[in-house]
């Protein structure tokens, strides 16, 4: 092996053991061009060695010649609303590479996906190897969970609050309680960890026990939780003081939301002779989900065949989302049509985390149902974004189109309009309502 010239400037690098490394270029582009293919991808996958850096130009030849890189780039110009330019894609997948020591081709493609995904598609998202095969198994056989809600999003460095418990769940049977900030499981901090780490940390073997450190107005507690199968629903459905009916849409789950919803509004206004002098609507931190579930519940209060929605995209066209047939509305009884919806005012309750087809919801109930819309502003998220499977091992979520209104117009940027702005609290679909101060503010500025 030709020894480094003594001129060169080493190079220091941080592995991911935190260790500094010193190496030279001379010295990896001398090993690498002296070794067999074979040998180079040996040299590039040793973890085990994490002295041994390869030279960028391997790593990023490794990358763009991975199936999981081809088929990322492959989905992007096929699907994406703008195709992207191949050259802007691998600029970010270099620069990801230049700063970044990881020595596993696997982590490294990982991470030129996510540069690059987050250079032309902001509300793409990716699912690595890792997490989709779990993902794939927990479908096949259900973890065990704590029956918790959080925000959608978490920030690293920062614990994570509980906005709600399901009542009758492992959490509450263990004392959690809604606006605890969970900082460790198992002695393991969270405070360095996103979402998706932290929630697999949470979930496990349904039966098993994880020890949760929560801290609780400066108090901290460490919890046994143990854990187990969990079935959420979807809406949520409860008489408040004064003859008012609260309905919380969680999210727009295809083949089921429109189906409890229906379900439980029928129950509520049949279960006491006294109609309710108003109902919300709670849509707050809700993502959207199945435009198909949109127009399902709009179908209580617009005629079938009717037009609520288009969509545009690239591969598609314009696309026209009507509400369901006939047959989805012959299962509503006369106590839900949409005149006796009309005879009861409603208010429609949304935050920051209101997006998507919650949004068109929303709009929709204001247009069609003359409701008054309460909150702050919604997150103003017109995309319509699609999951694609990366050589049966990864997946990507990426944005191929745009929601219209029945015109086939782009919605005024904004969000939804509100008539009744109120604080930015989250709702929590399991939460105690009557802590809940947006809620109460809403009913409260509406019945005056």
């Amino acid at each position: 092996m030709t020894r480094p010239s003594m001129n060169k400037m080493p190079i220091f690098r941080k592995n991911y053991l935190g260790i500094l490394v010193v190496v030279t270029t001379a010295l990896a582009a001398n090993e690498l061009s002296a070794a067999e293919p074979e040998s180079q991808l040996s040299l590039f996958k040793r973890e085990s060695s994490p002295f041994v850096v390869a030279s960028e130009e391997s790593r990023t030849a490794e990358v763009f010649k991975s199936p999981r890189w081809r088929a990322f780039v492959d989905t992007l110009d096929r699907e994406l609303e703008v195709p992207p330019d191949r050259a802007t894609l691998e600029s970010a997948c270099r620069k990801s590479i230049h700063y970044v020591t990881l020595t596993s081709a696997i982590l490294l493609t990982d991470e030129c996906i996510r540069q690059a995904l987050a250079t032309v598609d902001p509300a793409g998202t990716y699912t690595p190897p890792g997490r989709f095969e779990s993902r794939e198994r927990e479908r096949k056989r259900p973890r065990g969970a704590m029956g918790l809600e959080f925000l959608s999003k978490k920030l690293e460095g920062e614990p994570i609050k509980v906005i709600g418990v399901i009542q009758g769940g492992p959490a509450a049977n263990a004392g959690v309680l809604a606006d605890d900030r969970i900082e460790a499981v198992d002695g393991v901090s969270i405070f360095s960890t996103g979402l998706d780490d932290t929630l697999d940390l949470l979930r496990g073997e349904p039966g098993s026990t994880a020890v949760v450190k929560i801290e609780r107005q400066g108090q901290s507690l460490e919890l046994p939780v143990r854990r187990d199968v969990i079935t959420i629903s979807s809406v949520r459905t409860e008489r408040l003081d004064g003859d008012v009916l609260y309905v919380r849409i969680s999210r727009l789950q295809r083949g089921v939301t429109a189906n409890e919803f229906v379900a439980k509004l029928q129950r509520e206004l049949t279960a006491t002779p006294n109609r309710p002098r108003l109902w919300v609507l709670d849509l707050r931190n809700n993502l959207g989900g199945s435009l198909e579930e949109t127009a399902a519940v709009a179908s209580l209060f617009v005629p079938p065949e009717e037009a609520v929605l288009k969509t545009s995209s690239r591969t598609e066209g314009i696309t026209t989302v009507t509400v369901p047939a006939s047959e989805f509305r012959d299962r509503i009884s006369a106590t839900l049509t949409g005149d006796s919806l009309r005879a009861i005012p409603v208010v429609v309750l949304v935050d920051g985390r209101t997006a998507s087809g919650a949004e068109a919801l929303a709009r929709l109930m204001r247009e069609r149902l003359l409701a008054r819309v309460a909150g702050s502003a919604t997150a103003d998220f017109d995309n319509v974004t699609k999951e694609f499977n990366l050589h049966n091992e990864a997946a990507v979520r990426v944005t191929v189109g745009r929601f219209l209104n029945a015109a086939g117009q782009r919605w005024n940027p904004g969000g939804v309009p509100i008539e009744l702005p109120l604080a930015n609290t989250p709702g929590a679909a399991f939460g105690d309502l009557s802590k809940d101060s947006p809620l109460a503010g809403a009913v409260e500025r509406y019945l005056k």
